[in-house]
């Protein structure tokens, strides 16, 4: 697994033309060095321009896909409302994650690793029935997953325990460091090497926290 982290790599970035000075990164080794079950997770914040925001998620995974001829298979937000201390009026409220692979039909993903709590969980269809019979195949079914849920594209916590029922009460951010762990349980293999680009401290913690080795690929800077 790859893991690039572009937080520090933009703190310089005040426009479009400052991104490939600044983001030096040659895509097509990466690509090279990549075998099929690998994966590439790249961790982009939105950049606060004098013109306002520069969508630096779009303008990577252009690059990456153009010179590296990655595929995007997903793009994730992690919403980050109430971190910034900044004084400003105009703040993002999200960053986001680019998932590429080389190969749609080769690559490692295992969402059952990142799952969160089930909604409905302790409240089945609203304390009515504990169970619910199925008319296809008479099966039993749950309004939720015992495993735990889809945490989908949006990382962020849901606060429901405020209120009487499920509703949603309010979100808090998901760290950093958690939506960098989740990158790794989803996208690799325990016994994988993560091979980090541009690392922070958040990526470093995060892959203390799941237990594995890495290594800097300081060969890919231009």
């Amino acid at each position: 697994m790859y893991l690039v982290d572009l937080t520090d790599a933009t703190l310089e970035i005040r426009n479009r033309e400052d991104l490939d000075e600044n983001v030096g990164i040659a895509w097509d080794r990466i690509a090279d060095d990549m075998e099929d079950r690998e994966s590439l997770w790249i961790y982009s914040p939105n950049i606060k321009t004098f013109s306002g925001f520069l969508p630096l998620s779009q303008l990577v995974a252009q690059r990456a896909k153009q010179k590296g001829d990655f595929v995007l298979r997903n793009i994730i937000s992690r919403y980050k409302e109430g971190e910034s201390t900044s004084r400003s009026q105009l703040e993002d409220t999200y960053d986001d994650i680019l998932f590429f692979v080389k190969d749609m039909s080769e690559f490692y993903f295992n969402k059952d690793r990142i799952r969160v709590d089930p909604v409905y969980k302790g409240n089945e269809w609203h304390g009515m029935r504990t169970h619910n019979e199925s008319t296809y195949h008479g099966a039993e079914v749950r309004r939720y997953n015992p495993e735990g849920k889809d945490p989908g594209n949006v990382w962020l916590t849901e606060i429901r325990d405020e209120s009487d029922d499920e509703t949603i009460d309010r979100w808090e951010p998901v760290s950093k460091v958690e939506a960098v762990e989740r990158c790794i349980r989803a996208g690799s293999e325990k016994s994988e090497v993560i091979k980090c680009v541009y690392p922070t401290d958040e990526v470093d913690q995060a892959i203390e926290n799941t237990e594995r080795k890495s290594e800097p690929m300081t060969e890919v800077y231009t």
